[in-house]
């Protein structure tokens, strides 16, 4: 079988200012068709990648290509295949949101017919109907961020370069982009998404880059990442009829946690392995103890993102 075509592939791909490495020598590949998320603390270097795979920001050192384009040599080829959403990209502030639009679509290459069915599309899409004709300056942050999401759009790129594309829109408007870019990948255009929010990664992810201070950290799919970082989770085990001062003796020598609860149960915390728990219960048994609740914790992404990203917190 075939290896996937590769929408961006970035090598020894890294970003200097002055003495400050912002982008310290990727190495990834993102395949046609798939939704890549890259996540990070603050200051990890997530926008200015979309810079440098953007070929808005000069490289330092390494290379990239996207569709197929190497950034450092694309000669304004690359606008042709790209879509962006990133401050690095604006509307403009003295066009309706219908001029806005079309404008980009005939600085992308569409004919005058194309780009206004084009942009007729993307009104409808994003549900700016009743917006068409205002001025954008006129319009909230949020409605705004959806007209430079339609600039992006509008000439149906290979690859979208998103940068937190739903950081100031309403929970609808933010399904609305969700939905647009799963649909998109199923068509086998790819998607770049960076995002501050964990449950982004697991709608619409396949696979997850977390970048601290520059670099690769952590490159799995959500789910298996979250096994391999945060295990498979714990058990709370309730119990009454055990006396606080015999539970280091009944359980010195398994790995639990224990507390006691207002009620004078003790609340046992177990690894979520079987072995481990048959344990417990036997000696949970032999003590002659009820056992009063039994509940799970799952680990979330969050708990493995935590784990992982500690220390590059600033």
């Amino acid at each position: 079988m075939s290896e996937p075509v590769a929408a961006i592939q970035a090598v020894g791909l890294t970003k200097v200012y002055g003495k400050t490495i912002a982008i310290d020598n990727l190495n990834f590949n993102v395949s046609k068709g798939e939704v890549l998320c890259v996540v990070g603390p603050n200051g990890s270097g997530k926008t200015t990648l979309i810079g440098l795979l953007a070929g808005i920001i000069k490289v330092s050192r390494g290379k990239a290509l996207v569709a197929g384009i190497d950034i450092s040599k694309s000669s304004g080829k690359i606008e042709r295949k790209i879509g962006v959403v990133s401050d690095f990209v604006q509307i403009y502030d003295d066009l309706s949101v219908e001029k806005n639009l079309l404008l980009f679509a005939r600085l992308y290459g569409l004919k005058a017919s194309d780009a206004k069915e084009k942009t007729d599309e993307i009104i409808s899409l994003l549900e700016l109907d009743n917006k068409r004709k205002k001025l954008c300056k006129d319009l909230s942050s949020g409605i705004r961020k959806k007209i430079l999401i339609g600039s992006a759009i509008i000439q149906e790129p290979e690859v979208l370069l998103f940068d937190e594309p739903t950081a100031e829109l309403d929970p609808h408007d933010a399904i609305l982009v969700r939905n647009y870019v799963s649909s998109v990948s199923h068509s086998g255009r790819t998607v770049l998404w960076t995002t501050n929010d964990l449950s982004e990664v697991e709608r619409i992810c396949r696979r997850m880059i977390i970048l601290g201070s520059g670099r690769i950290i952590a490159e799995d799919e959500p789910k298996r990442f979250i096994r391999g970082i945060a295990g498979t989770g714990s058990v709370e085990i309730f119990v009454s009829g055990i006396k606080e001062e015999n539970i280091a003796n009944i359980f010195g020598s398994i790995d639990i946690s224990w507390d006691i609860t207002d009620d004078k149960e003790v609340r046992l915390i177990v690894n979520n392995e079987k072995e481990t728990l048959d344990r417990v219960f036997t000696l949970i048994g032999r003590m002659g103890a009820s056992i009063v609740s039994v509940g799970s914790k799952k680990p979330t992404l969050e708990d493995a993102y935590l784990q992982v990203t500690g220390e590059f917190k600033k």
